[in-house]
């Protein structure tokens, strides 16, 4: 079996893929969301799996493999608030592997990140530092604690070595019929990076595109002839230089049956150049409005690179609601209400709430 499920994460991630037998599931944990996802959808699941397989409190329950696709908060927060559940709820839980980037060690020279933002107290250098760059300073201290809280559980991370593809660093996951690979930070993602950092002088705004741009997991995940692509907060042309580099495009284009969109359909990341490469039967979005997520334009790009006659379905796990009054509700519904308003076919191609369950094979 292999299916694909995006929760209800709010403004962040929170995925899950189902693969092996049915009579021995297994189970990938991408992403936790922010804070309240946890407790809202990610607990509440993992304790229905439970029971569905029949366990009780002092059974283990095994996720074989839990992905961070980056450092910030809206896609590790609930994977710590989970471990924090490992200690204090009384059953039995094991992670066997792990894979994430924690963003001061992407690079060898973190000097820079360190000086740019903090002083020998741990505080900010900076007055009045943007928004962004706060973020990353606490996103860095997460995965701090994520690496010290998995490594006395036993968890192996990224293969063993300290960081996914630097140096020399690829670990391979293939288990149950699953593959997954790799794609993205590649080391040509990497170099640039370093180039950056010698060249740009030091400011908050440098830190603003670094992390989010650069150091976000990019996996092609593969079973049974199906394919998903998980894309995190990637940008579009480094997803699409790591299905090139992997030999995954022919004459420029690959289909997968999910692509799960990157930074929550945000146009800064969803480039035309990508829905051009990238076919795909799903486009899941997990996006609730806030930072304008998803963009208008990446809609209208879906729908201009596909067109009204193709077979394809855009999944949002949140609903637009006219009677929503919140600030990302409202942005939420007229967001997609202009990208209907311009093609009022795309309206027929679009499913809207969570969980987002998608069975690709049995």
């Amino acid at each position: 079996m292999f299916t694909f499920e995006a929760l209800d994460a709010k403004f962040g991630d929170c995925l899950l893929l189902h693969f092996g037998q049915p009579e021995q599931p297994r189970l990938i944990v991408v992403d936790g969301g922010p804070k309240g996802v946890f407790e809202e959808s990610l607990e509440p699941r993992l304790q229905q799996l439970r029971q569905e397989r029949g366990l009780e409190d002092d059974d283990v329950f095994v996720t074989d493999l839990l992905m961070v696709s980056h450092i910030d908060d809206d896609h590790i927060h609930g994977v710590l608030d989970w471990l924090t559940y490992f200690v204090t709820s009384g059953q039995e839980w094991q992670i066997v592997e792990c894979w994430f980037n924690s963003f001061p060690d992407v690079l060898e020279n973190t000097r820079k990140l360190k000086i740019a933002t903090l002083n020998g107290q741990g505080k900010l250098l900076y007055p009045n530092p943007s928004r962004d760059a706060r973020g990353i300073v606490a996103s860095v201290a997460q995965g701090r604690e994520l690496r010290d809280t998995l490594t006395p559980l036993g968890t192996r991370i990224n293969g063993g070595k300290g960081v996914v593809f630097v140096p020399d660093n690829v670990p391979t996951f293939s288990k149950a019929g699953l593959t997954l690979t790799l794609l993205a930070p590649n080391q040509k993602a990497v170099q640039r990076l370093e180039h950056k950092w010698e060249v740009t002088p030091i400011k908050t705004a440098a830190l603003d595109s670094a992390v989010e741009n650069l150091s976000s997991l990019v996996v092609l995940a593969e079973s049974d002839g199906c394919a998903v692509l998980l894309t995190g907060d990637a940008r579009g042309e480094y997803i699409v230089d790591g299905l090139e580099s992997a030999g995954y495009l022919r004459d420029g284009r690959c289909r997968v049956d999910v692509l799960k969109l990157p930074h929550h359909g945000s146009s800064r990341n969803c480039t035309k150049d990508l829905f051009n490469a990238v076919e795909a039967q799903h486009y899941v979005i997990s996006a609730n409005g806030k930072y304008n997520n998803p963009d208008t334009e990446t809609l209208c790009l879906i729908a201009e690179t596909r067109g009204e006659n193709s077979d394809f379905l855009v999944h949002l796990t949140n609903a637009p609601d006219k009677y929503d009054s919140s600030p990302e509700g409202k942005k939420l519904f007229e967001n997609v209400g202009r990208a209907v308003k311009q093609y009022p076919w795309l309206k027929s191609h679009m499913r809207y709430g969570a969980p987002i369950r998608l069975t690709l094979a049995k």
